[in-house]
């Protein structure tokens, strides 16, 4: 393994997609950052998709994807161990290895691990504005066999000048006028419907209620992160555990994880298999976790 420059050090891509989603990075260099972590090891080495994958995988465009590596690389959350293009070797994909900058605050605003406030270099920010999609407007429509040069209309009841004649402009045929103080009417977006059902899974997905408080256990990683929820019920661990209910549980163990993950390989070394990668890893991870700490086992809603 080539050593890497000063001021980063390796990580897992559990823990680096945890990082990864406190950091304002923009949510294309995001999308392109989690599918790079599909494809490392367990210690966050040997990503190598190609630019080509990565286009199939995000349905980005070519340039798009080269723009967020190259960001990804500024802020040293990815260090490039192998520049195939450098070498003549147009043939071979770049090799890309996960890493963590000791100073990355300072580099990119950044959540803290309860997404309440947004810091960068100890000073705190605003959030950012919501993005809103803008209401189109439609050109108004001539009359038929009207011409473009024609004068506009006059107020209601008032006489549109015709030649020698005066004609009296229908009042139903005025534009309504605007809301007094410029009170206009806005069109907003109801509520999303809440689904109270399960998605057929022996474990349903989990509340947002954290089993347990991080500050409990003092191995929990600060980059952990805790939502509200309702009132929820245990149930036991399932051997069909999905991937969103054991991405919930390593978040919860995040400083273990690489312990986790060499047991697993060890494991997998003993009886002559590959490494999970990617959700498999995630999801054997959390049943070690459920088996060293039942506490932690995903909750049932309640009505």
């Amino acid at each position: 393994m080539s050593a890497l420059p000063d001021g980063l050090e390796p990580m897992d891509p559990l823990t680096w997609r945890t990082v990864v989603a406190r950091c304002l990075l923009g949510s294309t260099v995001k999308l392109v950052a989690y599918t790079l972590a599909n494809y490392a090891s367990s210690d966050g080495s040997d990503v190598r998709p190609g630019e080509a994958l990565l286009i199939k995988d995000t349905e980005l465009g070519e340039r798009t994807v080269r723009d967020a590596l190259t960001k990804l690389r500024e802020v040293g959350l990815i260090v490039r161990t192998f520049h195939a293009s450098a070498t003549g070797l147009r043939d071979k994909a770049d090799e890309y290895r996960l890493t963590f900058p000791e100073d990355l605050e300072s580099r990119v605003p950044m959540w803290d691990p309860k997404r309440r406030r947004i810091t960068q270099g100890g000073e705190e920010m605003a959030p950012p504005a919501p993005k809103t999609r803008q209401k189109r407007t439609k050109a108004p429509a001539t009359d038929a066999g009207g011409s473009e040069g024609a004068p506009p209309a006059s107020p209601a009841g008032g006489p549109v000048e015709n030649g020698s004649e005066s004609v009296e402009n229908p009042v139903g045929d005025a534009p309504e006028n605007p809301l007094p103080g410029g009170n206009h009417r806005q069109l907003l977006p109801e509520p999303p419907a809440t689904v109270t059902g399960t998605t057929g899974n022996s474990c349903p997905p989990p509340s947002h209620a954290p089993s347990q408080s991080p500050s409990q256990d003092s191995g929990f990683s600060p980059y952990g992160a805790e939502v509200e929820g309702e009132t929820a019920e245990r149930c036991e661990p399932s051997a069909d555990l999905d991937y969103p209910t054991a991405f919930k549980i390593v978040n919860q163990v995040l400083s273990r994880i690489p312990a986790y993950t060499e047991a697993i390989r060890a494991k997998a070394a003993a009886k002559g298999r590959d490494s999970p990668r990617g959700e498999a890893l995630t999801i054997a991870v959390a049943r070690l976790v459920l088996a060293d700490h039942p506490e932690l086992t995903p909750e049932r809603r309640t009505a």
